[in-house]
């Protein structure tokens, strides 16, 4: 049986809990045990598995963000300084996969949750959301700067 305050299983035979010294109920009516035999799912379990993937998540915007701000520099400079703006762009690129990546990943999260039952880590979803559509954001801002590049380079 499973002790009804911690959800520790406890030896049949013994009165008290071993971890948290609570004494069992029983119902003497039928004289068997009142407590089911399933561990309880504390509030402090379901706030820890709401925020599971959350760092991935974090992570994937921040590289996101990051990815923008190159793709955005990376633009300003292919008219200047062609090569320049390239670079920018290509280092980019390596952010946007790492915030598609990690967006997926904090994606997958959510859906292991949903699957084993536990609670549903709705702010990583969300950002991983975010995460992916920051890299697809990203990859089409990168593939503009290449058409940019190319056009320039054609009409020297």
């Amino acid at each position: 049986m499973y002790c009804k305050k911690c959800g520790t299983y406890i030896d049949g035979e013994s009165e008290l809990c071993p971890a948290c010294q609570a004494q069992e109920d029983f119902n003497f009516n039928n004289n068997t045990n009142v407590i089911n035999n399933e561990p309880i799912y504390t509030e402090e379990e379901k706030s820890k598995d709401r925020r599971a993937g959350l760092s991935t998540a974090i992570t994937g915007c921040v590289f996101g963000a990051v990815s923008s701000f190159l793709v955005g520099i990376g633009m300003g400079l292919v008219e200047v300084a062609p090569a320049v703006g390239i670079i920018f762009s290509l280092i980019a690129v390596v952010f946007s996969v790492l915030a598609l990546v990690k967006g997926i990943q904090s994606i997958n999260v959510f859906k292991d949750s949903t699957k084993t039952g536990k609670a549903k880590p709705i702010a990583t979803l969300i950002l991983g959301i975010v995460s992916v559509v920051f890299a697809a954001e990203n990859f089409l801002m990168i593939f503009i700067t290449i058409l940019s590049l190319i056009a320039i380079l054609m009409m020297l």
